[in-house]
């Protein structure tokens, strides 16, 4: 695990608890595995994060800002079709599962498995990504009724849930499958099913 030597020693942590915290699991990593692998403290530690849990929040809210870039790029880019955008949602998530983490399953979705009967502060941090996320994607679907790409016979915000609990579960496939193409297939089956069809 390679931490850049001229950060400060906030975000050496924020940095070394976020990828042990993914790769290992919040319950499995303790505040001495966090403070020795980032070369400070625990007495530092405790300095910038008065917690494991804030340091842990602290760690999802950059995960967030990393997803909100993701949805700026895909599902907010409205020089593309709606269709398009949803389309391009799905496959960025799939490449940064791949690219970046590895297959090792949804940031987001393995703390909601993990810590949502153990933390009432995560498991609503968790709960408004999910929300922010159905809202997008509901927009996006009204939109795309509105000009004829999406069959108007669905309701946008259930089409949303559905696709966000769909996309659990393909992150779950994934890491289990150690492969994203049967995912990716899905994705692609999902559009086409809330695609449109000329009328006759």
């Amino acid at each position: 695990m390679a931490i850049e030597r001229h950060v400060n020693n906030r975000d050496r942590i924020l940095q070394t608890a976020g990828e042990m915290l993914y790769r290992q699991g919040y319950n499995s990593t303790s505040v001495d595995d966090i403070a020795a692998a980032a070369g400070v403290s625990k007495s530092n530690f405790y300095y910038h994060f008065p917690s494991k849990e804030d340091l842990g929040l602290a760690v999802l809210s950059i995960r967030r800002e990393k997803l909100e870039r993701l949805l700026v790029d895909t599902l907010r880019d409205t020089s593309r079709g709606p269709l398009s955008r949803l389309a391009g949602f799905l496959s960025a998530l799939l490449d940064h599962q791949e690219d970046e983490l590895e297959r090792r399953g949804c940031p987001f979705g393995n703390l909601v498995a993990e810590m949502t009967e153990h933390s009432e502060r995560m498991r609503c941090f968790l709960h408004g990504v999910f929300q922010d996320m159905i809202g997008d994607i509901a927009a996006v679907i009204a939109e795309g009724q509105s000009v004829g790409q999406i069959r108007d016979d669905l309701d946008a915000q259930a089409v949303a849930r559905l696709l966000v609990q769909t996309i659990q579960g393909m992150h779950l496939i994934v890491k289990c499958d150690r492969d994203a193409r049967a995912a990716r297939v899905s994705g692609n089956l999902l559009i086409d099913l809330i695609a449109a069809r000329p009328r006759l």
